[in-house]
């Protein structure tokens, strides 16, 4: 039924976030959150530069396996489900996946994010800053890798 609202995405550039992942409303299933459930999307519109939102926590490997798959797919790092920021940061990325996974296959296709104003972007940015990664790699999950998404330039 959106296929017309894809293709117009597709063809202005413009980029689509989806919420993915925990969703505390009683009335939203789930089942609607998995990121699997924005292949076909990807697929079907390979020029369209889909987001998927808080990286599909708790189903973080299939998002960041989409985002492998996908040349078009992206994660944005938003939203904090456990503890605080910079713990909630610090296991998605060393514990979930990994310094190096990340750094050889998703340095290019995760986004910062803060889900602002359920978190302090501050308090997000401060995390993200605090992770093991290559100072390369923070700067483009930091601000390369929207400037990219949105086809600006530095």
């Amino acid at each position: 039924r959106l296929h017309a609202f894809y293709e117009r995405a597709q063809q202005l550039n413009m980029p689509l976030l989806f919420h993915t992942g925990v969703s505390w409303i009683r009335r939203v299933e789930l089942a609607y959150c998995h990121p699997l459930e924005v292949e076909d999307l990807a697929a079907t519109f390979p020029n369209l530069k889909v987001i998927l939102a808080h990286m599909g926590f708790p189903w973080v490997w299939e998002a960041a396996m989409m985002a492998v798959k996908y040349e078009n797919v992206y994660l944005d790092l938003s939203g904090v489900f456990t503890g605080t920021p910079k713990e909630h940061i610090f296991h998605v990325f060393t514990r979930t996946l990994t310094p190096s996974f990340i750094s050889r296959f998703l340095a290019d296709k995760i986004v910062f994010g803060s889900d602002w104003p359920r978190m302090e972007p501050f308090k997000m940015a401060e995390a993200v800053r605090s992770l093991p990664l290559e100072r390369t790699v923070l700067d483009k999950i930091m601000r390369i890798n929207a400037l990219k998404i949105l086809d600006m330039e530095e």
